[in-house]
């Protein structure tokens, strides 16, 4: 019976798993200690580690730039603790296996159990890295014109008083020789 439950128990794991796997954002429990708890296979793909290696790895000290480390386990540890609410936006830059910076955009759920304690988040994230990058060349781009239009603007300015002057001393000589 209980050889029974195990299977039953491996099979709706197996079952719960392929439909993660399906999704095309990285899904990622975090538990209550800081470890992965669960990734789907986007995100291991996102991460370059095979699922098994990922879980139970340290998120925090493995996954985020030494900069933001600090303040993001800090925000983790608040949660935990019911002292801090929960953010279903967040955009954060963690790193790859290979140490590449990815900007990503997360969805969080605090996950709670039965009594209400706090288990850990599950977090829905998109890696953005790409879309900003394109943003902020648009952004220099608008700016870029910008400077031009201003540029030309003055241009055209300069040219348009230089005329006037001309039409001025043109009119000017015209009036002396007629007398």
């Amino acid at each position: 019976r209980v050889q029974e439950r195990t299977e039953a128990l491996r099979l709706e794991r197996d079952n719960a798993q392929r439909y993660l796997d399906v999704a095309g954002v990285m899904l990622l429990v975090i538990d209550k200690t800081g470890c992965i708890s669960m990734i789907n296979r986007r995100g291991a793909e996102m991460i370059g580690l095979s699922v098994d290696r990922l879980i139970g790895m340290d998120w925090f000290d493995n996954f985020l730039p030494e900069a933001e480390r600090k303040a993001v386990r800090h925000y983790f540890q608040a949660l935990a603790e019911g002292q801090q609410a929960s953010l279903d936006h967040f955009e954060n830059r963690i790193l790859d296996a290979q140490g590449n910076s990815l900007l990503m955009a997360w969805n969080n759920v605090v996950i709670r159990d039965e009594a209400g304690g706090f288990v850990g988040v599950l977090s829905s994230g998109e890696d953005i890295t790409a879309r900003r990058q394109s943003e902020l060349a648009l952004i220099d781009y608008r700016d870029h014109q910008e400077e031009l239009a201003e540029q030309r603007t003055a241009e055209l300015q300069t040219a348009k008083e230089a005329a006037e002057e001309k039409k001025k001393k043109k009119s000017s000589f015209v009036a002396n020789m007629s007398h």
